[in-house]
């Protein structure tokens, strides 16, 4: 084990390629270091949208999607000896990954440099421009 660099690293993920190439990054890290991790998910509240689905539907469908890829990743962790907790916030992103990091005393977060593919993933781009700009760690940002 390398000397302690870094003891607690906030990881945001979802259901993208490159949220799960960062997460494979931040076990290599902690388990070099010795560092936990903190998985964060942040939930975007339901716009507003003619639907069959009611607003509050969506956000219990939101949680629950969230909360069941927290879980999965959390075990990946901790089956490779990596002491994980999880964060599932509702809100913007950027703002719920930079909180999270500030609550869990973060060293460093670990981020895909893009989210979800077409519309999506230029709006998860900015989220990780917005961390890099207003974090108060190191940020790595995985392709």
């Amino acid at each position: 084990m390398a000397p302690a660099l870094f003891s607690r690293l906030v990881v945001a993920v979802d259901p993208s390629e490159n949220a799960n190439r960062a997460f494979e990054h931040a076990l290599s890290l902690a388990k070099l270091y010795g560092a936990s991790v903190a998985l964060v998910y942040a939930v975007e509240a339901p716009q507003t949208l003619e639907s069959y689905v009611s607003n509050t539907e969506m956000r219990r469908l939101f949680y629950e999607e969230g909360r069941n890829l927290l879980d999965g990743f959390a075990k990946r962790a901790e089956g490779s000896g990596v002491k994980a907790d999880t964060v599932l916030r509702e809100g913007h992103p950027a703002q719920v990954i930079l909180d999270a990091a500030k609550a869990a005393g973060a060293d460093m977060i670990v981020m895909g440099s893009r989210g979800l593919g077409g519309i999506k993933g230029l709006l998860l781009g900015s989220v990780s421009h917005a961390v890099v700009s207003h974090a108060p760690v190191p940020v790595l940002i995985v392709k």
